[in-house]
């Protein structure tokens, strides 16, 4: 889940991973977004030209990398606040990259991202970047190169 707020009303969209994900739309997993209150910011993720509130997309593997478009329409001028979820994703990087500021913001530091947008401003502003890290760790070559084995057979562990 992430949130928007501008301090005083928020909304939220949330993006959830499966094996059956596709880019296309999931009747039953992707959900369409509802424009609340002009006065409210409203965010949302845009899939093949669709505005959605929850996206449903493939499951994260090695070497993959999905990107979302998360689109924004504030309703007021003035300072708002991305928070972040990510305690169900914990063997992912998350990564905004803030397309007015060139800001890239790691959430896996940070869960919050504080920024200025106005009523008028294009809402095509972030794109979230998740890749796959099991424990933080990222993938840094082919195991096959490297001289160390671990592995475990009838409750024994052999390195």
């Amino acid at each position: 889940m992430i949130k928007v707020s501008d301090g005083n009303k928020s909304d939220a969209a949330f993006i959830n991973f499966g094996e059956n994900g596709t880019p296309g739309f999931e009747n039953g997993y992707d959900g369409f977004k509802m424009f609340g209150n002009e006065t409210s910011p409203q965010l949302y993720l845009v899939e093949n030209g669709q505005q959605l509130s929850i996206d449903y997309i493939q499951s994260l593997s090695d070497e993959d990398e999905r990107v979302v478009q998360m689109n924004l329409k504030p309703g007021i001028t003035g300072e708002h606040t991305l928070a972040i979820n990510l305690d169900s994703l914990p063997d992912a990087k998350v990564i905004l990259e803030d397309l007015v500021t060139g800001t890239m913001h790691n959430f896996n530091d940070d869960p919050f991202y504080t920024f200025t947008a106005g009523k008028g401003d294009d809402p095509a502003r972030f794109l979230l970047h998740f890749s796959y890290g099991p424990t933080g760790i990222e993938n840094t070559g082919d195991a096959g190169q490297n001289a160390l084995h671990v592995y475990a057979w009838d409750k024994a562990v052999y390195i």
